[in-house]
């Protein structure tokens, strides 16, 4: 479904995407799972103006990386994102009033890859969220991506929201 930034259309209803060898999807959809379980990367975009990870999250049990972008609006994380592997997450949200969050008890979390997290406006763990990486990992959270002077990184869960391995933290 990678032939268009609008190959996959679904308005509010839940599109669920399963695959063993990638996932490349351009879509105008709102709510999103998806599994990758052998090679490959799980790569979406998205141009509806938000978008939603729901219940079942979104998992790479392969080798890939996992990018997640959500074009004009906020890409709400209301259900785990994950890596067994040492991919690389990268979760974005572009557009002036565009913020990414994860929501309370919600993770993004890699078994030792890194995990970039952009926004344009604010990054938001919501009550016990977290964004978690192990091993060397990294972990790089940028607020105000566009540089429009707007944007703030608000972690509610005290010393646990973040952690890495022995990786280097960057909040911008």
């Amino acid at each position: 479904a990678n032939n268009s930034t609008t190959a996959i259309q679904a308005g509010t209803g839940l599109v669920t995407l399963l695959a063993a060898q990638g996932i490349g999807a351009g879509t105008t959809i709102t709510n999103v799972t998806a599994t990758n379980t052998a090679s490959g990367n799980i790569s979406i975009v998205d141009t509806a103006g938000g978008l939603n990870v729901s219940t079942g999250g979104v998992n790479q049990t392969g080798t890939g990386t996992v990018g997640i972008t959500a074009t004009g609006g906020t890409l709400n994380v209301n259900d785990t994102v994950q890596s067994g592997g040492a991919g690389t997450i990268t979760l974005t949200a572009t557009g002036a009033t565009s913020d990414v969050v994860v929501a309370t008890t919600k993770s993004v979390t890699s078994a030792g890859g890194n995990i970039a997290i952009n926004a344009d406006r604010d990054i938001t763990l919501a009550g016990t969220g977290t964004v978690i990486t192990s091993g060397t990992g990294t972990l790089t959270l940028t607020a105000d991506a566009d540089a429009s002077a707007t944007g703030a990184i608000t972690a509610n869960n005290s010393t646990t929201a973040i952690q890495a391995g022995t990786g280097l933290v960057t909040l911008l």
